[in-house]
């Protein structure tokens, strides 16, 4: 299906922001803090230095093949067999990513909101919710997420002013955690924290000029760093790294922690609504690039009949893992450290391939 050529640089800090900063609400923290202590605050920040370099080398050379998306640039540097087999490794990394994600984020809802709800169930209402949104198109999408994202950062600013004095500055000491060490390496490992800033170049094509896509992206990405680093650092300042460590969703238990005076209860509801929301649109959003993906791959037309049999698969693969701790401390570590890599090389291998053929002089 072609995309209508009319999203600008609001969209994609919309899109980008929901996709990056939100994961400030899921169990991250509590992964980072397993290794690093209470250094996991500022982890995000040196994954993103590791994969810098090669996000800005893939922006060349997209910007050197200006109308052409991801796969069609691929396709053009490798040929038909070598651009599909980076492409699956890319959409197969990110399905699998999207089926963990998925899961943490149906476990929160269950555990609190309905623990008495099966958890198939509330799978199952996620997965059609998701579908349908999706089948709005990427157009709706952007403008969707364009609407509601100062609704997402109104109820965080709310939070962040309600958390405001409880916040003990000394509790980031010592200030490299388990080491220097720990800390880089596990920065290094987890630079596929930000894979969606790759997979979001799917839809370089999709904008009115390719201009507002870049400014959209950094300006997103600046944005969203400083949501990430912010929120865990008032987690890290709020609690000590032992009780994050065994927190399976610190963001909730802050809005738990949180109240405005005596009268005003339950504030965790406000929380909840605009959480849920987001998680929604986030998940929506992923659905869509990673079925454009597949589909640009082979060359199908039409994105959406794509999306019912990618999302039931990938529902499949969101209710496999035990439970959330299982989910968290052992599939999706493994898969962020396996996927760092693939991130880093995939453009510098699209780079020399492309200079060893000319192409860039060409351009």
């Amino acid at each position: 299906m072609k995309q209508t050529d009319t999203l600008k640089t609001g969209e994609m800090f919309a899109i980008l922001s929901i996709l990056i900063a939100t994961r400030a609400s899921d169990s991250t923290a509590s992964l980072f803090t397993q290794k690093t202590q209470n250094a996991f605050w500022y982890v995000p920040f040196i994954s993103l230095l590791v994969i810098l370099p090669s996000l800005f080398l893939l922006f060349y050379l997209l910007k050197k093949y200006q109308d052409k998306h991801l796969i069609e640039m691929m396709e053009t540097v490798l040929g038909g067999w070598g651009s599909k087999i980076i492409g699956l490794l890319i959409f197969i990394s990110a399905f699998l990513l999207m089926g963990l994600g998925n899961e943490s984020y149906v476990s929160q809802i269950k555990i609190l909101y309905f623990p008495e709800a099966p958890g198939i169930t509330i799978a199952l209402i996620f997965f059609i919710v998701v579908y349908f949104s999706a089948k709005k198109g990427w157009k709706v999408i952007g403008f969707v997420s364009k609407v509601l994202l100062p609704f997402f950062l109104l109820s965080s600013v709310v939070l962040i002013a309600l958390i405001s004095n409880d916040i003990v500055v000394d509790r980031i000491f010592p200030f490299f955690g388990t080491g220097m060490q720990d800390v880089l390496w596990e920065g290094v490992r987890k630079g596929s924290l930000f894979y969606e800033v790759f997979l979001v170049t799917i839809a370089y094509t999709s904008f009115e000029k390719t201009t507002y896509f870049r400014k959209g992206v950094i300006i997103g990405l600046l944005f969203s760093i400083t949501q990430l680093i912010t929120f865990f650092f008032i987690y890290a300042t709020t609690y000590d790294y032992n009780s994050i460590e065994k927190m399976s969703f610190p963001f909730h238990d802050l809005t738990q922690y949180v109240n405005i005076g005596s009268f005003i209860t339950n504030i965790e509801t406000f929380f909840m609504v605009f959480w849920i929301l987001a998680s929604f649109i986030r998940f929506t959003i992923y659905l869509y690039i990673i079925t454009w993906i597949f589909a640009s791959l082979f060359h199908i037309k039409y994105i959406e009949s794509l999306l019912l049999p990618i999302g039931f698969f990938n529902l499949i693969i969101s209710i496999i893992p035990e439970n959330v701790i299982m989910n968290e401390l052992v599939f999706r570590d493994a898969l962020l450290n396996y996927t760092t890599p693939l991130l880093i090389s995939f453009p510098v291998l699209l780079w020399i391939v492309a200079l060893a053929k000319g192409d860039l002089k060409k351009q």
